[in-house]
Order: structure tokens, then sequence, then C-alpha cells
């Protein structure tokens, strides 16, 4: 090989790797829609609810496995080929640029149908590979809502006096991330305030996740069956990714609507009920002590790692949290100010100043950052069995609420 010329190493990798691999992802690519075709045919007239979900065995995502292999090829050989040039070799960096070059055409062309339609296959093979292997590992475990009841005798428990409405509009926010936008939190507790039928004993609000802006129909069905004499209201506020913003506006909105419920100066029950940065924003506004003596209880479902206050340890007569073990955004994050920012930046735009923050904390939080990455977009596999979603203990949620208990299971 010493005497064969550059130009002719590099053709000859190039032109191998190349041939090789895109064989390979065109048979992948084949195999793939064949199971995708034959899913879709088992699925015709079935309710979505029942439909058979995308498989998450490894033959079943062999496409993406492959794509990801010749990226990889490809980087590796890129990166391979400037140490060879910088070690004086440069047949051996010639060669593998060629190998690089074969591997990167292959992963952007192998497959079948028009060009563009195999560039984002290859997108979303890799996306639907890495979806698999992380859907995999996080089979929902669906705990039991009744373990996670407090331990503490609830008419026992100290709980700090109801508060003056001038008391709430004074109050110092304990653990607000950042600043809150206070024209929004205006806007959207004067909205809460509005839905809210006074004449009844019960406030029973629910603050949703991230992107979401409106109540699940299970909340709604089982709180109207349970609170009678209530009424059931949803506390809206961005809910972006931006956490310093969006936490800190939904936090001070909550406090604008407890101080409107002590302001009317009635004997209303105020129940709470929160999911992910829903859940996050009531536990730790409840830090607040002028928070916490408005409210009678509250229940967290996938209360983020990310939050300062966490009740998993059922030493809190008036909080329930329910997290599923399988779910990563319940979990710890490594350097929470680090990963707040770099969600902020995603939710932002990510440019020359938060780049590499961005990167480094993502990298130092994979798994958590895999799930946010697909779980929207390779939504059908998630929908199901996604071990952040509680839709399953929402009556139970609500049963505890309303009595301090759980109903048995019929």
């Amino acid at each position: 090989m010493g005497g064969v010329p550059g130009i002719l190493r590099f053709g000859i990798a190039a032109t191998s790797i190349g041939v090789a691999g895109s064989v390979a992802l065109h048979l992948t690519s084949r195999h793939g829609e064949a199971l995708e075709a034959t899913r879709a045919a088992r699925n015709e007239g079935v309710k979505p609810s029942k439909q058979e979900l995308p498989s998450d065995e490894l033959s079943a995502n062999a496409d993406g496995l492959a794509r990801l292999l010749a990226v990889g090829t490809a980087v590796g050989s890129l990166a391979l080929a400037g140490a060879f040039a910088l070690g004086k070799r440069p047949g051996a960096a010639i060669a593998s640029l060629g190998v690089a070059t074969g591997a990167a055409g292959a992963a952007l062309l192998g497959g079948s149908g028009p060009l563009h339609t195999r560039i984002e296959r290859n997108a979303a093979s890799t996306l639907q590979f890495v979806s698999s292997r992380l859907h995999a590992e996080m089979q929902p475990t669906r705990p039991d809502f009744a373990t996670q009841l407090p331990t503490v005798d609830s008419s026992a428990a100290a709980k700090p006096p109801r508060p003056s409405e001038q008391e709430l509009r004074a109050a110092k926010l304990k653990h607000v991330p950042g600043t809150p936008d206070l024209d929004e939190a205006k806007r959207q507790a004067d909205a809460v305030i509005a839905k809210i039928d006074w004449d009844k004993q019960d406030i029973l609000m629910w603050l949703p996740g991230t992107y979401t802006h409106n109540m699940a129909n299970n909340w709604i069905k089982y709180g109207e069956e349970r609170f009678t004499d209530g009424s059931v209201v949803m506390m809206d506020y961005p809910a972006t990714l931006d956490f310093e913003s969006s936490v800190s506006t939904g936090m001070e909105t909550l406090r604008l609507v407890l101080a409107e419920v002590a302001r009317r100066d009635g004997d209303h029950r105020v129940m709470l009920g929160g999911h992910s940065q829903g859940a996050w924003i009531i536990g730790d506004a409840m830090a607040t002590p002028e928070i916490r003596g408005m409210v009678d209880r509250a229940v967290l479902y996938g209360n983020p790692g990310l939050a300062r206050e966490h009740y998993d340890d059922r030493d809190d007569a008036q909080v329930v949290e329910l997290n599923d073990p399988n779910d990563v955004i319940a979990a710890k994050v490594a350097d929470r100010a680090g990963f707040i920012d770099a969600m902020g930046a995603m939710e932002q735009g990510i440019d020359a100043t938060n780049v590499l923050g961005a990167v480094g904390n993502t990298l130092a939080n994979p798994k958590v950052s895999a799930y946010w990455a697909v779980a929207s977009m390779d939504a059908e596999r998630w929908v199901h069995s996604d071990p952040h979603q509680y839709y399953y203990a929402y009556r139970d949620g609500l049963s505890w609420l309303d009595t301090g208990t759980v109903e048995p299971k019929s």
C-alpha cells in the first residue's frame, strides 16, 4: 500500500465503505418499512388506546442502529484522519478520510426512496433507535398512591395560621428560582379568579406540566364527581423550559390567586394538584409559610428533581408526592443550577454565549436530556407507557385531597 497514490487510497476507502454501508442501510430500511406496514395493518380499525405500539426490540430498530453506526464511523474516522495528519502519516490520514467520506455518504444517502426521504429517514430512524433503548429501560412501575400517604397524623400536625390578604402579598417567596413576569402572573391569576365559583366551599386547582395548558380529562371527571360543592379550575402559567422565569411566574401567580381567596375571607377549602413543573411550583411555593397556611392539602405527581422541596419521605401531613422510580424527570440532576441554565438556553435559543454550558450540562445528565429529546418527537411509543405520566393515580389523589384517605380498590 506504501506506493498507492493518495487519491487512489481515498477512492478505494470511500467507495468500499460507501457501497457496503449503502447496501446494509438499504436492507435495514426495507426491513423497518415492512415491520411498520405490518403493524399499521394490525392497528387498522383498532381503538387508539388498544393499538400496538412501536416495538423496543433491537431487531425492530436495526435501521436506526445501523445509521448511528455509520455516523459514528464517519465521525471517528474523521478524528483519526486528523490524528494521523498531526502524526505526519499522510497515507493513513487520506485513507481514514476516505472511510469517513464513505460512511457519511452511506448515512446520508443509504436506504430507499427519493433523496430527501432518505435523509429524513436517517434522522428519524436514529431518533427512534435511541428512543427505543431509553423506553425499554423506563417502563412505568405505577406505584400505588396509598403507599405514599403521610405517616403524620394530620389532626395533630402543626399548620401555619391562615394568613390575611396583606400578609400574602407582602410575603417573601422562598425558593423562587428567578424573576417572575409580574404582568403575566397578574393576567393568569385574574383568569383563574374569574373561573372560581365563590359560592362553593371547595377550590380544587390544577397546575399542569411543561408545555401543557389544559387539565386531563380524568382530573376533571373525577374532580367534579367528588367535589360536588367545589370549583374545579386550572391555573395556567408559561410552562416552558425556561424554568427560571416559568417557575417563578407560576409561583407568583399562585400567590396572587391565594391572596384573592384570603381577601374573600370565606371558609373555602383550598386543594392543589400539579404534574411535573406544576408540582414543582406547588411544592416549592409551600415552603413559604403564608402559602402553606392557605392550602389544606396538595398532591404532586412527578415532582422534578430540579425542585428544592420534596415530600416523598411522607413526613408532611399536607402533601403527597408520587414519583415513579423509573421517572427520570423526578430524579436528581447533576449541577442543578447549570442544568436549569441549559434548559433556559434551549428554550431561548442556543448561541455562541451559551452553547458550551448547554452541551456540557446535557452531557452531564444524558438520560434526562435524552428523554426531553425523544419523548415528544417519538410520542406514539411513549403515549401509553411513560413513567412521567400519572393519569392512573388521579382518582386516588382526589380522594386523598377530599378526605385525607384513599378509597380501597373494589
